[in-house]
């Protein structure tokens, strides 16, 4: 989850939690329907979607895209997907931690519109290296999560090598 948690895949114990409030995730949802993106509401292992949004979903991404968005994450057990008729009603009502928000856009000029906007929030705000976003708790990043993960697993730092593509993964690198 770009450094909200970690979570041991065989066990499902985590290892690393630093969500956003539930107050916080209404207020970042608030700001991102402003903009015409495809939002990915992270929370307690899964990922909700609009149905329409999702309908949508060559406005975000090209089309060849659409098998792994939908099989992803069934890679990592723990996460699922739901899709949802009323994205906005769940959000307002819900009353649990929230891990992230993951948001691909329309296009590059609405993607640096919304990043813009949600800077000036206290927030992490981040991206995977497409026309997106991500947005999370301050006080995490990848690299604080990989520290928290090897103090929990009792790997010194000097042990670490870590890869990434972009920059959400800066954070990592540097503490690897």
């Amino acid at each position: 989850h770009t450094g909200a948690m970690a979570q041991d895949l065989k066990t499902g114990v985590l290892l690393y939690h630093c969500p956003l409030s539930a107050d916080d995730a209404r207020l970042i949802y608030s700001h991102l329907r402003r903009y015409d993106g495809l939002i990915n509401f992270f929370s307690g292992g899964i990922v909700y979607n609009s149905k329409a949004q999702v309908d949508n979903f060559a406005r975000y991404y090209p089309a060849s895209f659409r098998w792994l968005f939908e099989r992803s994450h069934e890679f990592v057990r723990a996460l699922k997907h739901k899709f949802v008729d009323d994205l906005d009603a769940l959000v307002a009502g819900w009353d649990k931690p929230v891990e992230k928000f993951y948001v691909p856009f329309s296009g590059p000029e609405v993607c640096r519109q919304a990043w813009a906007d949600l800077s000036q929030l206290p927030y992490f705000v981040t991206g995977a290296g497409f026309v997106d976003l991500e947005v999370m708790n301050p006080a995490t990043n990848k690299g604080i999560a990989l520290a928290a993960l090897c103090r929990a697993l009792g790997v010194p730092a000097k042990q670490v090598m870590a890869i990434g593509d972009s920059g959400n993964d800066a954070a990592m690198l540097d503490f690897a």
